[in-house]
């Protein structure tokens, strides 16, 4: 049983890239703003290249309950 699947290396991989292309992207906001802005497009941009390739079954799962819950 290795803890370790391709998955795994194109998340690093992915990891990686946002690294390399939000680090040096600056806004001309106060600093805090900035930190806040750019924590949010991590975040986004990482959940849908994550969803649409279905790197994980549990943040996959998740947000297909999150996106797509019946109203009762």
């Amino acid at each position: 049983m290795l803890p370790f699947t391709i998955n795994t290396m194109k998340v690093v991989l992915l990891l990686l890239v946002s690294l390399g292309v939000f680090y040096f992207w600056d806004f001309p906001f106060h600093p805090i703003l900035n930190i806040a802005l750019k924590s949010l497009l991590i975040a986004i941009c990482y959940g849908i290249v994550i969803y649409a390739f279905h790197l994980s079954d549990d943040i996959s799962s998740l947000l297909n309950k999150l996106l797509f819950r019946k109203k009762q």
